[in-house]
């Protein structure tokens, strides 16, 4: 039993990445980290898509974005640009290529956030 526990936690950690990016959006209002977080990844391949970010609908402090599914051998990469509107309507900023850990108001779209787009290619 022990074994096999062990083999398929190895096969686990030898497996490829399935998303090509990750994105944490924060609510960190006043400096107190329990304003709660929004958290999405996506595969890689080509394309793009909007999405939600629920209840952080315009109270997003600061931002945490990677853009590739591996930092050895990336097989994809993607940018991330955020909209003031639902169905990403009306840019904020962006596109952003590299992985950042920023405070919204550094962009200058602190709270301002509804929506962001993602949009993905193969490398």
């Amino acid at each position: 039993m022990k074994l096999s526990i062990v083999a398929a936690a190895a096969a686990l950690a030898l497996a490829p990445t399935t998303t090509a990016w990750r994105i944490y959006l924060y609510n960190w209002e006043g400096g107190n980290k329990d304003g709660g977080y929004h958290t999405n990844s996506g595969p890689g391949g080509k394309g793009e898509r909007c999405h939600t970010i629920g209840n952080l609908n315009n109270k997003v402090s600061s931002i945490q974005w990677y853009s590739k599914n591996s930092e050895t051998s990336p097989t994809s990469q993607c940018d991330v640009t955020f909209y003031n509107s639902a169905g990403c309507k009306d840019r904020l900023a962006g596109p952003y290529r590299a992985n950042f850990f920023v405070d919204a108001d550094y962009l200058g779209i602190n709270n301002k956030i509804t929506t962001y787009k993602t949009r993905c290619w193969p490398m």
